[in-house]
């Protein structure tokens, strides 16, 4: 049993990009007064670093008896939380179990997601009422299920990067916390940075290839997400590769990619780091073109790099996961 009074924080996320927002607005001593709960999103080697964690990894809840255990678990076993100031992503199952009643701050899963996820806010709401409501909603969910993005009134604070998602109808009436992540990243001391880089396996060695990159594939866990073999995934980027092979081209996997790339182009560099790249955009890179199916990780480059957009549309099984995903950035 984790003692209750130990730790005056609890972080609740599934995504390096979120869990590299609250370590970066929090101040420098948070990070060992913080327990991590952690989803199975982010990658064991970037979990192994933080100073206080439990892993969900692994977990599926498939089963009504299976959501309640893990509820019941929940309160039992973690009751420290009550008694922490809670930060957390909100849209998975997992999570709203966690953060039950309590209040907490919402923490973006990505770069102007107000604008560019409202589907998950506007999801069907659960329509039961009474004991029914009790039972799904509190008991086997939590009070936050289907009312994801901090759209609840629980939520006392939303962590939002983009100056887009300002004017989202969504957080009308709202409180927010705008982060300029690149400026953050740079006004914070130099204890916090080592924290940060050590958690992210961030080495000199990598910064300066990344300097050196005219050109950075951003690939996506297309395998896991959309059933692509991993033939077809490499099979998407090939033409593109090709093409900018001589543009000082390199390969940024996603945290959940696990491709081994360099098997089929053994003279291409891949940034082995789990950071996200806003955070490693931070360095001050010098990118001239940035490739990417649909990721979002390619907005931390616009204006400074032409962003190559595959597009979802590419492969039906990617439109039915992620629907028809335009170019956003195209002028």
């Amino acid at each position: 049993m984790i003692p209750l009074f130990k730790y005056k924080y609890t972080c609740i996320v599934d995504t390096v990009y979120a869990l590299s927002i609250y370590l970066l607005y929090t101040d420098d001593e948070t990070c060992d007064k913080t327990m991590f709960i952690v989803g199975p999103g982010i990658p064991r080697s970037v979990v192994d670093r933080l100073p206080h964690k439990i892993y969900l990894q692994g977990k599926n809840l498939s089963s009504d008896e299976e959501c309640l255990k893990f509820r019941r678990r929940s309160i039992i076993t973690w009751p420290f939380r009550r008694f922490t100031k809670l930060f957390a992503q909100d849209h998975v199952w997992l999570f709203n179990a966690i953060i039950g009643t309590m209040p907490y701050t919402y923490i973006e899963d990505c770069p102007e997601v107000y604008s560019k996820c409202h589907n998950l806010i506007m999801q069907e709401p659960l329509k039961v009422s009474g004991f029914r409501w009790y039972f799904w909603a509190f008991r086997k969910h939590g009070t936050t299920y289907r009312q994801p993005l901090g759209h609840n009134r629980q939520c006392i604070n939303r962590i939002i990067t983009s100056e887009r998602d300002v004017n989202s109808p969504y957080l009308k009436g709202r409180k927010y916390t705008l982060l300029d992540y690149k400026k953050t990243w740079l006004d914070s001391s130099e204890t916090k940075k080592k924290i940060i880089k050590d958690i992210y396996s961030i080495s000199d060695k990598q910064i300066e290839q990344l300097k050196l990159a005219q050109t950075i594939v951003f690939t996506q866990p297309l395998t896991t997400d959309c059933g692509l073999t991993e033939q077809e995934q490499v099979e998407i980027y090939k033409p593109y590769i090709e093409k900018y092979i001589h543009q000082g081209i390199i390969i940024k996997p996603h945290p959940r990619d696990n491709v081994d790339y360099c098997k089929y182009y053994p003279e291409i560099s891949m940034i082995d780091s789990k950071a996200p790249m806003q955070l490693l955009e931070a360095f001050d890179l010098n990118v001239k073109y940035a490739i990417t199916v649909c990721s979002t990780a390619v907005s931390c480059l616009e204006g400074k790099a032409d962003i190559i957009w595959i597009g979802s549309d590419i492969d039906n099984r990617l439109v039915e996961k992620f629907g028809h995903q335009t170019n956003p950035f195209s002028k």
